[in-house]
Formats: structure tokens, sequence, C-alpha cells
């Protein structure tokens, strides 16, 4: 179950109000719910496969849609064997809302 803003309170949501959605809907309920902010940390608070189809794929998929890059690029950004250039960052950033600085921390 996934907590969902709705008029600054929030409230639990149940896994069919899921079905459907779009990866940026799904991207920014999860954000909202308060999970980590950072690249991975959003990611891994997606949904699994069996509440929708194949919902980590699909961010997968925009982010490298928004950045150029390929879907095998953005999975080494999450496995952290790769980092993003700066404009696929400042992209990322402006997709998900939130800051570079908080979805790429510096180790």
């Amino acid at each position: 179950m996934i907590d969902k803003l709705i008029g600054g309170k929030m409230e639990n949501m149940t896994l069919p109000d899921l079905k459907g959605a779009d990866i940026s809907v799904i991207v920014a309920e999860t954000i909202a719910s308060g999970c980590q902010r950072d690249f991975r940390g959003i990611y891994d608070s997606l949904p699994e496969r069996k509440i929708m189809k194949a919902p980590k794929s699909a961010f997968v998929d925009r982010i490298a849609a928004i950045t150029m890059k390929s879907t095998k690029t953005v999975r080494c950004w999450l496995a952290g064997t790769q980092k993003p250039d700066a404009l696929s960052r400042a992209m990322i950033e402006k997709e998900l809302g939130v800051s570079a600085s908080e979805l790429f921390p510096e180790d």
C-alpha cells in the first residue's frame, strides 16, 4: 500500500488506484509519499510488477527517453556503476521535481 497526498492530507492508495496510471503520476505519488528522495530510493519505492505492468521498467524507459540515453545506461546509474552527466542530471531533476543534489548525493 502506498500513501497518497490528497488535499494536504496523506491517504492510503489501494492497489487498484494504480492500474493504468502513467508512470510520471506513479513517480509523483511515490515522491509525495515521503520516500527517500535519492534516485535509487525513488526507483526502489515504485510498486512491483504485480500491481501494474512493470512500473520500474516504465520508470527506466522514461528516464532514458528524457535523457536520450539507453536503458542500459540508466540501469548503470541506478546500480551506481556510472553517474549521469550534468545535462542528464538536470533533465532528471526537472522530470522528477527533486533537486539533483538530493537525487545523486555525493558519497
